[in-house]
């Protein structure tokens, strides 16, 4: 199924709202485009403050990347196991966090998809 999203890469960033502000570094906002340069998202400037701004774009810019690392990780765990064969208590526990784990983000992956 192909997603219902813009496909990656995607790239943040920083615009101005006018020529003279680029000269103070003021009244710009954050966009997160697409290869060929259309917007996929905006982040007004000093909502959070432009720090928070400038890492939250990067953020999304990096979503498709985060997404095709989680299928990755996901895909390659049925082919090994983190606990080897011992079965202890612990190895117990920590297969049934891993599972709830993976079982997380295939909910996440599913949310995005759908």
């Amino acid at each position: 199924m192909a997603p219902k999203f813009t496909p990656g890469p995607w790239i943040a960033r920083k615009l101005w709202h006018c020529d003279d502000c680029r000269k103070t570094d003021e009244n710009h906002h954050w966009e997160v485009q697409n290869k060929r340069g259309h917007p996929v998202a905006d982040i007004e400037w000093k909502v959070e403050g432009r720090e928070i701004d400038e890492a939250n774009a990067r953020l999304i810019a990096e979503a498709p990347a985060l997404l095709a690392a989680l299928k990755t990780l996901i895909e390659r765990s049925g082919h090994m196991s983190p606990f080897g064969s011992e079965a202890s208590v612990k190895g117990v526990r920590l297969a049934g966090k891993y599972m709830a784990a993976l079982d997380a983000a295939n909910a996440l992956i599913a949310k995005v998809e759908a």
